[in-house]
């Protein structure tokens, strides 16, 4: 069975994704971002840039650059979204991630 939303469909437009959801982490600041339903865990769009853009720097002064590979193992928690964001930022790669592994 297919659901569709009241709402209006969200446009997106045709840049990465990291880009199109870290683009008003600035605006957003205090706005949860990402919410871990069983705990309840919030991280706001200023902690997810924030965190992205340190974790980002760290793998550049250590050499991986855009079109390296890198290799992510992580569960389906909450630092899986923002270890996903990190790693597009990183690569600036498009999303292909499957979180039902």
């Amino acid at each position: 069975m297919i659901f569709r939303s009241p709402y209006p469909d969200v446009r997106v437009p045709d840049v990465p994704l990291h880009r199109f959801v870290l683009a008003g982490a600035a605006v957003l600041g205090d706005k949860p971002a990402l919410i871990d339903g069983p705990s309840g865990r919030t991280l706001t769009y200023g902690q997810l840039g924030a965190g992205v853009a340190r974790i980002a720097a760290g793998l550049a002064a250590q050499g991986f650059k855009p079109g390296d590979v890198l290799g992510v193992v992580a569960g389906t928690q909450m630092s899986s979204g923002s270890t996903n964001f990190m790693r597009l930022h990183v690569v600036n790669a498009e999303s292909s991630s499957n979180t039902g592994v």
